[in-house]
């Protein structure tokens, strides 16, 4: 990158090549003109590089570098949602291509204008100017109607047809002008494909023709259309759209009623979309939308058909293995969706000591509660193996979804109990259905590994009418099936650090009562304290460096935001990213021994944000320590305070797990008058081993 930096830009270059590299690099599988910018691991440095490179380009006056490197930076800006900037680069791209006077240059730049006018209109889509939108895929249709037939008329066809059918919820006079335009589009490009140019712009003209016919119910038309685009997509080895058409049997199938062939249609996308999903999301537009749009849906949608009630295979054992499938699809999910959130494939990866969760311990069940479209599904692992409730929802997944998010966002508020609606109700849904089986087991601990919006509660505030959900189990959260292997933590001799922040340096956000916190945590389990201006990351790394811990508790303000880099805890000199904390953390791992425990009291996690939930249950994983006790939003100071001192009492009796002394203090506080209401002791989550 170094050399391509202090290299002269050539005035000479060919424009040809330039535009056909812009254009190259505007087709991933579904929205070709959406993967519009390479991938790198520091975007200030290629946009810097982009425009100087754009300085030379304009004393050049190459009107095609200058476009296609307008284009570019349009493009960086739109992977990272600067649309309003993207639009700018791209309107003065436009600008410079326009205007010619039948040069040789303005044919070559007769490719670049409505590649350009193509990412212009999804900047604008973004920007919610649906009508804006419209005209430019009209105007862009235009230009490339009278484009002689190539391989680079077929990709501008392709990815105009995929903007078009971008748009939700039209204008209904726009309705048939915009199928219109996909069709038109997609059959010149089948017709371009069909001299030979390219299978895989032949897979994907047919492809997607197979998904406008099944859009509108002509499923015999769109089957054959999309069986033909799966051939031409083996022919040329294209497996990040070979996926693509092995889903779209799999949805034709289940129109049809043909629910084995659909099986191993959506078993072929999986196994797939497995080998090829990192470089389908990498330098995306729009990146988690199109993970939640483009990526889960495969993976629940194998699973929604290996839970299916009246599935074939109907004997006992055909049964147990379709829920172990099932459960291990989402399992693996739930690990991408960690890397993605994360961008680090380490988070997950294998390491010594992780065992896979088939059966529970003793006492113990595992619930996995599934959303899948309109079907609830709870998923119970039980020492003696697992079962599979089904529970009817009368509202569908949407309204379930938004019964969640309600009772998070009532639980917070510590000034009524509105929350209780939903907190009956989600127990009647989550719990009731397999409460028979924890009694008849006796249960004592359930553990949680929720899926999607589930991520964002604490099943602690679970009421049946007459208690608690806390009240009659402890309760655990892990972020998936595989996990370091569970065991019992001796607390006593173990290395403690107690670290904590009461002030800022503007003495601002002030906590008070961290100075108590961490004074009575060490009465009662010792340590050592670091706070207020020694809790620096200078003196962190130091005392990482000096010290194997095995338990960490850091008291400060913390946020898990949607994104990594908005998650951070506040130290006195500056943010300790999770990043930064998980090297710190390394330092034991090296010596073979993992962090036992590490606490975060005063810390937050967006509301309503099931992205910043996954990083909160994440943590674990991420930070590469046994157990994480974490909260889903901030609570009062000294609310806080009483629960951790209470944590740590109860966990340093013999015999007592993780689960017990969070269940124990959260009990406590229960009790308390001041703090009995759930805002203030719900949000504390054991994440990862709870013995």
């Amino acid at each position: 990158m170094e050399n391509m930096g202090k290299r002269r830009l050539n005035p000479g270059l060919n424009a040809r090549v330039i535009i056909l590299s812009a254009l190259l690099c505007l087709l991933p599988a579904f929205n070709i003109q959406a993967m519009a910018f390479p991938p790198s691991a520091d975007r200030e440095q290629d946009l810097h590089l982009l425009e100087k490179r754009l300085e030379q380009a304009r004393r050049s006056q190459s009107r095609a570098v200058i476009g296609t490197l307008l284009n570019n930076l349009g493009n960086a800006h739109a992977v990272e949602g600067n649309y309003d900037r993207a639009a700018g680069f791209f309107e003065e791209g436009l600008e410079i291509c326009g205007g010619g006077s039948g040069t040789p240059e303005d044919r070559e730049l007769a490719f670049l204008t409505p590649a350009i006018r193509i990412n212009l209109a999804m900047v604008r889509y973004r920007n919610n100017d649906t009508d804006g939108t419209i005209q430019i895929i009209m105007r862009a249709g235009e230009e490339i109607e009278k484009l002689p037939d190539s391989a680079e008329t077929a990709r501008l066809l392709i990815s105009l047809a995929v903007t078009a059918r971008e748009i939700d919820n039209p204008p209904l006079e726009s309705l048939s002008f915009l199928r219109g335009v996909v069709w038109h589009a997609l059959k010149r490009a089948e017709g371009i494909g069909k001299t030979g140019s390219s299978s895989r712009l032949l897979s994907l003209a047919l492809g997607y023709l197979g998904q406008l016919y099944e859009g509108e119910g002509r499923y015999s038309e769109a089957l054959t259309l999309s069986r033909r685009a799966l051939f031409h997509a083996q022919e040329g080895g294209d497996s990040d759209i070979l996926y693509l058409w092995q889903w779209q049997l799999g949805r034709i199938f289940i129109k049809l009623n043909r629910y084995d062939a659909a099986l191993t249609a959506y078993r072929d996308a999986v196994s797939t979309l497995t080998r090829v999903r990192r470089v389908l999301v990498e330098g995306r537009m729009r990146r988690e939308a199109f993970f939640s749009s483009r990526i889960r849906p495969v993976y629940a949608g194998l699973a929604r058909l290996l839970l299916r009630d009246g599935a074939s295979g109907a004997d006992e054992t055909g049964k147990h293995e379709r829920l172990i499938e099932a459960r291990d699809t989402m399992e693996m999910l739930k690990n991408y969706e960690l890397e993605d959130f994360f961008c680090d494939e380490c988070v997950t990866a294998s390491r010594s000591g992780m065992v896979k969760l088939d059966r529970a311990y003793p006492g113990t069940a595992i619930l996995n509660p599934l959303l899948i479209e309109d079907s609830l599904v709870l998923l119970l692992t039980l020492p003696s193996g697992m079962i599979k409730v089904h529970v009817p929802l009368e509202e569908g997944g949407k309204l379930l979804s938004l019964s969640v998010k309600r009772f998070r966002e009532r639980l917070q508020d510590p000034s009524g109990n509105r929350y209780l609606y939903y907190s009956k109700r989600l127990y009647r849904l989550l719990i009731a259905p397999i409460e028979e089986e924890l009694r008849n087991r006796r249960v004592k601990t359930l553990i949680i590994c929720p899926d999607s919006v589930f991520c964002m509660i604490p099943f602690a505030a679970l009421h049946d009418g007459k208690q608690f959900l806390v009240e009659k189990y402890g309760i655990g959260v892990i972020p998936g099936m595989t996990l370091m292997k569970p065991a019992p933590f001796p607390l006593k001799n173990a290395n403690v650090l107690l670290a904590g922040l009461s002030r800022t340096t503007g003495d601002k956000n002030v906590l008070p009562f961290v100075s108590r916190e961490l004074n009575e945590i060490k009465g009662i389990i010792g340590g050592r304290i670091i706070r207020d201006r020694g809790f620096t990351l200078e003196n962190l790394t130091g005392a990482f460096k000096q010290t194997d811990y095995a338990v960490v508790h850091m008291a400060t303000h913390g946020f898990f935001g949607g994104k990594p880099g908005q998650t951070a805890l506040q130290t006195y000199d500056g943010r300790l990213t999770m990043d930064r904390l998980n090297r710190l953390l390394s330092v034991g791992r090296f010596r073979k021994r993992p962090v036992e425990l590490l606490s975060l009291s005063a810390c937050q996690t967006a509301l309503g944000d099931e992205r910043a939930a996954l990083g909160l249950g994440g943590i674990a994983l991420k930070a590469g320590v046994r157990s994480a006790v974490a909260t889903l939003w901030s609570v009062s100071d000294r609310a806080a305070t009483t629960v951790m001192t209470e944590f740590y009492r109860s966990l340093s009796r013999e015999n007592v797990s993780k689960a017990e002394a969070l269940q124990s203090a959260q009990k406590k506080i229960l009790l308390n008058g001041e703090f009995r209401h759930p805002a203030y002791w719900a949000p504390f989550l054991l994440i990862g081993n709870w013995m």
